[in-house]
């Protein structure tokens, strides 16, 4: 899980106000549930996304979490009745949901436990510093606050699959363009050499190469690769089969 989030950092939300990020699609496509407000981008209000975030980032670990997860408040009331909610920084370990800056405000996850008074996290809709909105900030960073910022605490571990980094090799099977939720992933454009911008940095990042927005010749043969190991068509091309197994949908 934490390999996968650090794939995710820097992934900004599109356009910038909008809550609009990735997350909410995968979100979609695994609960059926449709995405708060659509892809209106005034409809940010509807659908602020650092649990969205940490619902993802659980999913990549191999547990899919209660559709409402995306919301903090539900976060802490799913804790609390199920016996994983406990008060403050205490005994932190990595991949713990933490609840940040105060009840129902924000979240992130742990990567690593409370050292001289400070938490190294990874987070959702929050600033790459101290000087941006901490909890609209409408990025993925990776932070390190302060131990008295965490209020709480989600201990998750033992039902994530994985023990090691995520892989994005996915099953043989071609996987359909629509899902049951009705989410198309042809609508998602197709990328190949001489494209540009947030969505080929998104593919970058599932890819593992540098995300620079220019889709190249390292960035192809990235995607080829894993064309390859998917046992796909191998044309360096980003259609809706490649998309589907990246998103892993």
């Amino acid at each position: 899980m934490l390999a996968w989030c650090r794939v995710q950092e820097g992934t900004l939300e599109t356009p910038a106000g909008s809550n609009l990020v990735p997350y909410w699609g995968l979100w979609h496509l695994a609960t059926g549930r449709p995405i708060p407000g659509g892809t209106d981008p005034t409809q940010g209000r509807l659908r602020p996304w650092c649990g969205t975030f940490a619902w993802a980032a659980l999913h990549a670990g191999g547990w899919t979490a209660p559709a409402d997860f995306v919301s903090v408040w539900a976060i802490e009331e799913w804790a609390r009745a199920h016996g994983r909610y406990r008060e403050g920084a205490g005994d932190i370990i990595p991949g713990d949901v933490l609840i940040l800056l105060g009840h129902g405000q924000h979240c992130g996850i742990a990567r690593g436990g409370a050292e001289y008074g400070q938490v190294a996290t990874v987070e959702g809709n929050t600033s790459a510093g101290s000087a941006g909105s901490q909890d609209n900030g409408g990025g993925v960073f990776a932070r390190l606050r302060p131990a008295p910022l965490v209020v709480g605490r989600v201990r998750v571990a033992d039902l994530l699959g994985d023990a090691g980094p995520i892989t994005l090799t996915p099953p043989a099977p071609a996987a359909p363009t629509t899902s049951p939720g009705g989410f198309d992933v042809s609508t998602l454009p197709t990328l190949s050499q001489g494209a540009t911008g947030n969505t080929v940095r998104a593919c970058q990042r599932l890819v593992g190469v540098t995300c620079d927005g220019q889709y190249g010749p390292i960035t192809a043969a990235a995607v080829r690769a894993f064309q390859q190991s998917a046992r796909i068509t191998v044309d360096g091309v980003v259609g809706p089969v490649t998309w589907s197994r990246l998103l892993g949908v």
